[in-house]
């Protein structure tokens, strides 16, 4: 298929504590349009000289309001993390915003920072290098649509030939053609590269992961765009395949592909499944013909 696949607040100590763990609450997220993908920045704060000492009941309300902000950040999926150094001299914010300009006006206009008892550092555009493996919220789309790609094919074989298939490196290379990192295990890897002589970022499902699994009957794991697709290949969706005996020596197996966001890019990419998936249970045909 090489073309065709991131504490109440006790004394005041506490609160700027909190308080700057999470400074990027956006009072009204400036949101991209849904077909945009957000990228991710970082922002960096500094309480105000003294704040510690001597806070001002208005800044309390400001520090208190912040925080629930960042928390409804963090429901909606648009904050990463957020904390303080420790002592408390810069607060660090890494979220999702629809580009620089929209992440500056996020910062800027935080209450603690409106209030003065924060100092706006900078705002910069962040590039995520290394990462503690498992899959994260704000990988998923927000609010993704009930658009489900379902395929469907039987295949002659037992189900212990087609669970190793799916399941083993060497079981998906030998039936798709195409190099493979496969763990059975709960976030153990789920890596198909397409492209083994790309860039390591461009081969194929690299940092895909195994999300759940029932032996011999249904395996779920992660899935994202091909590099052609831009954004959108930040984007995690995911796949349930299962495989049901329907006779002697006979697996119907099932493939259903969800997660998907809404707009014409995502129209694309779903077109391109359609099809890449089509190229994949055929293979599987092929081998157990």
């Amino acid at each position: 298929m090489g073309r065709a696949i991131f504490r109440a607040i006790p004394p005041i100590l506490s609160a700027c504590l909190a308080a700057l763990a999470m400074l990027l609450s956006p009072a009204a997220p400036a949101r991209a349009e849904e077909t945009a993908v957000p990228h991710t920045f970082a922002y960096f704060v500094a309480p105000r000289p003294g704040l510690m000492e001597q806070m001002t009941d208005a800044e309390k309300q400001a520090i208190g309001a912040h925080f629930t902000r960042l928390k409804g950040m963090l429901a909606d999926g648009s904050l990463i993390l957020a904390g303080p150094t420790d002592p408390p001299t810069i607060g660090i914010v890494i979220f999702k915003a629809a580009d620089l300009a929209a992440a500056k006006a996020l910062a800027e206009s935080d209450p603690a920072v409106t209030a003065g008892a924060f100092t706006l550092k900078s705002v910069e555009a962040f590039s995520l290098a290394l990462e503690r493996p498992g899959p994260l919220p704000r990988d998923y789309v927000a609010q993704p649509t009930e658009r489900v790609l379902h395929k469907r094919i039987v295949v002659k074989g037992s189900s212990e030939a087609v669970w190793h298939a799916w399941t083993t490196s060497d079981g998906f290379h030998d039936f798709a053609g195409a190099e493979a990192n496969i763990d059975l295990k709960i976030g153990g890897p789920f890596e198909i590269f397409w492209n083994p002589d790309k860039s390591s970022k461009a081969r194929g499902s690299e940092g895909m992961r195994i999300l759940a699994y029932l032996p011999k009957r249904m395996l779920t794991f992660e899935w994202n765009a091909p590099p052609d697709f831009g954004p959108l290949r930040q984007q995690r969706t995911w796949v349930v395949v299962t495989m049901k005996p329907v006779g002697k020596d006979k697996v119907e197996v099932t493939l259903d592909h969800a997660g998907w966001g809404a707009g014409a890019d995502w129209d694309k990419l779903y077109a391109y499944f359609d099809e890449a998936w089509d190229y994949v249970l055929g293979r599987l045909g092929k081998k157990f013909a």
